[in-house]
This record gives structure tokens, sequence and C-alpha cells, in this order.
């Protein structure tokens, strides 16, 4: 018994060293994950504050024009195909 014993020992560290190994590949591999899912998360954020400021930047300028557009023509009549596009 003690013959088997001794045999398995070297195979029972090399298991014990391969399973902390592949925790620490994956522990890693988490960490980079984390990582990229964060960084995503940040530049839709981004990309979101961005559309709203151009989407108020677009209102601002249309509704200048519409009113620039009454105050030179006295009239409330307003054509929206001459509301300039941004």
């Amino acid at each position: 018994m003690r013959v088997v014993g001794d045999r398995s020992r070297p195979q029972s560290i090399r298991s014990a060293d391969i399973a902390k190994h592949t925790r620490e590949s994956f522990n890693r591999q988490y960490g980079e994950i984390k990582s990229g899912v964060t960084a995503v998360n940040q530049m839709s954020a981004t990309a979101l504050e961005v559309a709203k400021a151009s989407k108020q930047t677009v209102m601002e300028t249309a509704m200048e024009t519409v009113i620039k557009t009454v105050m030179e023509t006295g009239s409330m009549m307003v054509n929206v195909t001459e509301v300039r596009r941004v």
C-alpha cells in the first residue's frame, strides 16, 4: 500500500499545480473580461451623452431658425423645408 501512495504523490502534486495554474489563468481572464465590459459600458454612456447633446443642438438650431423666420416674415406660418438641417 505504501508503494502505491509513494507513486501517487507526484501525480497529486502535479494535479494540484495544474489546478492552481488553471485557477490563476481563470482569474486573470475574468479580470480582463471585466475590464473590457467596463470599457464598453463607459463608451456606451459616452455615446449616449454625445447623442443627447447632438439632439439638443439640433433642437436649439431648429428653434432659432423658426424664430428667425417668424421675426423676419412676421408670420407664424413657417415652411418646415426652410428649417436648415444640421
